[in-house]
């Protein structure tokens, strides 16, 4: 073990000041291979399941939009069933509601919502 402001050569053990970049015997401390961690790789987050989906929507949306004019749907979660995707969509009003039922007879449909339970429930509104 070498003192302060030392160092050990590796090849033939020799203590020599810290800063000599090459022994006696020629080994180069300059080229030497440095006992340093190797950088972990940056970490690339790649999107969850909702929000992929979410920008798949957003995408279908502004589509929709622009070919017909009408705010068709809203971003909504993965795990809903059709009874759940038609009682949110009363929940925006009946204006919206009734103005995405047209949206779903002109064409643009949605097999995630159950449409009839959305007729049915503008008609209580």
């Amino acid at each position: 073990m070498s003192g302060r402001g030392k160092k050990d050569c590796p090849k033939c053990s020799t203590e020599i000041g810290a800063r000599t970049q090459i022994c006696k015997c020629g080994y180069d401390f300059s080229s030497a291979k440095k006992d340093v961690a190797p950088k972990e790789p940056e970490k690339v987050e790649t999107p969850k399941k909702e929000e992929a989906y979410a920008s798949l929507v957003m995408k279908r949306e502004e589509r929709i939009r622009e070919k017909t004019g009408i705010e068709c749907i809203e971003f909504v979660p993965i795990k809903m069933n059709s009874k759940d995707h038609a009682d949110r969509i009363l929940s925006y009003g009946k204006d919206r509601a009734i103005n995405l039922l047209k949206c779903h007879k002109s064409g643009n449909t949605w097999s995630h919502v159950d449409w009839g339970v959305v007729e049915e429930g503008i008609k209580g509104l």
